[in-house]
């Protein structure tokens, strides 16, 4: 079923503000990159507009990083922090 259409009329101001767990969470990301810890990610991002981003990068464990996202899938619908 679809969503009924949603007029905003008000700009929701937590929106656009930054989220301080998203900025902590990439720089310990990148810090793991630099040092060559990090081999590989796959990553899906929701946009202060409501657009959601997608992307991975070559990883010679691919197959890890799809379990990885299974259960990161499970993790969020069982609303685990």
């Amino acid at each position: 079923m679809t969503e009924p259409f949603r007029l905003i009329t008000q700009p929701e101001s937590w929106k656009s503000e930054v989220q301080n767990d998203v900025v902590t969470r990439l720089r310990e990301l990148l810090e793991m990159a630099e040092s060559g810890e990090l081999q590989g990610i796959a990553y899906s991002a929701s946009t202060v507009d409501g657009c959601v981003m997608t992307g991975f990068t070559k990883s010679a464990d691919q197959n890890g990083i799809i379990g990885g996202l299974a259960r990161v899938q499970y993790r969020m619908i069982a609303g685990e922090e």
